[in-house]
């Protein structure tokens, strides 16, 4: 954990969650959890969803 414990401020312990979290517990006494920042890459085409519509316009596409 060397990458989470630069988030966390100086001389804070490190939990983890129930579900995998990572948190630390502030002065105050409240749960700060600590978010992962990758970030997922974007589709540079759109692809609608398989339903109706998307038959309807593949349907379109082959009469042309």
């Amino acid at each position: 954990m060397s990458n989470k414990d630069e988030l966390t401020p100086s001389g804070e312990k490190l939990f983890l969650g129930e579900r995998g979290g990572k948190y630390y517990i502030n002065k105050i006494g409240k749960k700060v959890y600590i978010k992962n920042r990758r970030h997922k890459r974007k589709k540079a085409y759109f692809t609608p969803p398989r339903g109706a519509f998307a038959r309807y316009l593949s349907h379109q596409q082959e009469l042309l």
